[in-house]
């Protein structure tokens, strides 16, 4: 099967993936040293902890926050997210509790957030979904005036703004991914970020994250990561993604719960590959929001059969702030019914369409053991995990594609 666009795509190039692997072999420990200087510049960081993924960034995070305050509660989860969450919680030992998210928006529900709360946490976890922006001044006003510190999952959010500031730097722990899906890669790893807060937060979260790795463990080169990146590059188009998005072995497309493990150093492959991607990532933001006002239909001029989507069968989300405020990792949109979701999935899974996660976090066997409680319904997660389809919106993603596209966004 070929033809097959992708879902998601980080830029990426073979001179980047040839000169990262020369400095993890030639450069030692020099590209994991700079790529903590950037991210520390960037993020306005406090202390910056290289890990071999974004979910062992969250779980260190979670870890950490939890050995300090469990006395405070369990840890509030957003109800619809990335599995890996989940995992990391598993992997981390904590207790939690769900808060809903806004199917409109995918921003925390405010008032279901509150309420959690009010109830008594150890902290609170807020995640970007597909590059949208958080509502952090109403996020902040409810952890503020409790006094609960907030870890920022910024994987999928890198380049979405806010009025508070730009995703990545508004957590007082902040985690980043440099997953080949995430905008920003590595090829694997993930970071996880403090910052110094203002003197009425509680001192034991505002000091610097350190020692937080297994002592003793050493960066490697990175070989696996390596060679699966160079394949992700060299099958990565759309002319060629069909071969291996039909071995069902490699699970491409697919959300799987993973197990946890035990959290490992960034390698040295990755931290050079994100180091030479950093650029590119942050330059391919703008096109990706001028991709999405063509896929509604904001400035793409064509006859009437591709006419935007109708609102009663696919309505995209909306990002608090407009649409400049988000950085749009994919298109995200609620259609009307989970039958008509799936039609849509079905019919546009060789222009890239996928469906979302398929099932609420706090649904997921696994998070029977993070919960003291029976789980409340959470309806604004539970829609988006029965209508949630997202849409390509990447710099292979041409003129042709968004015609083909937004026809098949008119629905049946």
């Amino acid at each position: 099967m070929i033809g097959r666009q992708l879902p998601v795509y980080s830029p990426l190039s073979l001179g980047a993936i040839v000169g990262a692997g020369g400095d993890a072999l030639l450069g030692g420990d020099r590209a994991i040293r700079a790529l903590e200087d950037h991210a520390r510049a960037r993020f306005a960081a406090t202390s910056v902890v290289l890990t071999a993924s974004g979910t062992h960034a969250l779980q260190l995070a979670l870890a950490v926050v939890w050995s300090r305050r469990k006395a405070e509660g369990p840890v509030a989860l957003p109800g619809y997210s990335c599995f890996d969450v989940v995992t990391a919680a598993v992997g981390a030992g904590v207790s939690a509790r769900f808060y809903d998210l806004d199917p409109r928006t995918l921003s925390p529900d405010l008032e279901s957030l509150r309420e959690v709360v009010a109830g008594g946490v150890a902290a609170v976890v807020v995640g970007n979904l597909y590059g949208y922006p958080i509502d952090w001044g109403g996020v902040r006003e409810i952890c503020d005036r409790a006094e609960v510190p907030v870890i920022e999952d910024a994987a999928q959010g890198l380049g979405s703004r806010t009025p508070l500031g730009a995703t990545g730097t508004l957590g007082d722990l902040t985690v980043l991914s440099f997953g080949r899906g995430k905008g920003w890669t590595g090829g694997g790893g993930g970071a996880l970020l403090s910052r110094t807060r203002p003197a009425h937060e509680p001192a034991e979260t505002a000091r610097p994250v350190r020692d937080v790795l297994p002592p003793g463990v050493r960066s490697g080169f990175g070989i696996r990561s390596a060679l699966v990146t160079l394949a992700a590059w060299g099958l990565g188009r759309p002319s060629l993604y069909g071969v291996p998005a039909s071995l069902p072995g490699l699970g491409l497309g697919e959300t799987r719960y993973h197990e946890p493990t035990t959290p490992a150093p960034i390698s040295r492959f990755s931290a050079a590959l994100a180091g030479r991607t950093a650029a590119a990532a942050r330059e391919s933001v703008d096109a990706r929001r001028r991709l999405a006002g063509a896929l509604i239909g904001s400035d793409v001029r064509s006859d009437d059969s591709h006419a935007a989507a109708p609102v009663d069968f696919f309505r995209p989300c909306e990002p608090i702030g407009g649409m400049d405020s988000a950085s749009y990792l994919r298109l995200p949109g609620v259609a009307s019914s989970g039958e008509a979701a799936d039609r849509l999935a079905d019919r546009g899974v060789r222009h890239g369409l996928t469906r979302g996660y398929p099932t609420a976090l706090h649904q997921l066997p696994e998070s029977g053991a993070l919960q003291t409680e029976s789980p409340t319904p959470l309806p604004g997660a539970e829609r988006l995990a029965s209508c949630l389809v997202t849409v390509p919106t990447h710099g292979q993603v041409g003129r042709r594609h968004v015609l083909r596209i937004r026809a098949l966004l008119r629905g049946p």
